[in-house]
C-alpha cells in the first residue's frame, strides 16, 4: 500500500536513481516535476545506489518503485510497450472492480436484513403517546393567538 507521507523520501530516491540514467532518458522528464520533486524531498534522508548492475536488487521504498514505473509508463516506454502497460492496468482495475461488486453488491443494499430477534424485540416494545404538558398547550395557545 502506498503512504503519502513516505513520498519526500521517495522523491529523495528517485532523484539519487535518476543521476545513474542517461542523460537523454533523463530529458524526457518534464523539468516541473524535477523541481517538484527536488523542493519536497527530504533532504535529511540518507540513500544510495548500491547495486546498480542488479537494479531489481537496489532497496528502494514502494512509493520509489510506483514513481519509478510512471516515469518509465509516461516518458520512457515505447508505444508499444505503453499499450501493453495500459491494458494491464485496465485489466487489473477490472478484477479490483468485480471484488468490490461481490464484496458490496449494490443489488443488495437496500435489501431489509433483519434477524428474527430484531423482530420480536420491536413487536414487544410498548406503544406510548406522547401528551404535552398543560403548560406548553397554554404556550402554543398564546402563540397562535398572537400570530392571527
Amino acid at each position: 500500500m502506498i503512504n503519502e507521507a513516505l513520498f519526500p523520501k521517495a522523491y529523495k530516491e528517485v532523484l539519487e536513481i535518476l543521476k545513474y540514467i542517461p542523460v537523454d532518458e533523463y530529458n524526457k522528464i518534464p523539468k516541473d516535476i524535477i523541481q517538484n520533486m527536488e523542493e519536497k524531498q527530504d533532504n535529511q534522508y540518507q540513500y544510495m545506489v548500491t547495486n546498480f548492475e542488479n537494479f531489481n536488487e537496489q532497496p528502494m521504498l514502494k512509493e520509489t518503485e510506483a514513481i519509478l514505473s510512471v516515469f518509465y509508463r509516461d516518458y520512457w516506454a515505447t508505444t508499444e510497450e505503453k499499450k501493453k502497460i495500459r491494458e494491464k492496468e485496465k485489466a487489473e482495475i477490472e478484477v479490483l472492480e468485480i471484488g468490490k461488486r461481490q464484496k458490496y453488491n449494490p443489488d443488495d443494499i437496500f435489501k431489509k436484513k433483519i434477524n428474527s430477534k430484531n423482530e420480536k424485540a420491536i413487536e414487544d416494545l410498548p406503544i406510548t403517546e406522547v401528551k404535552e404538558s398543560v403548560f406548553k398547550r397554554l404556550i402554543n395557545r398564546i402563540k397562535k393567538i398572537l400570530k392571527g
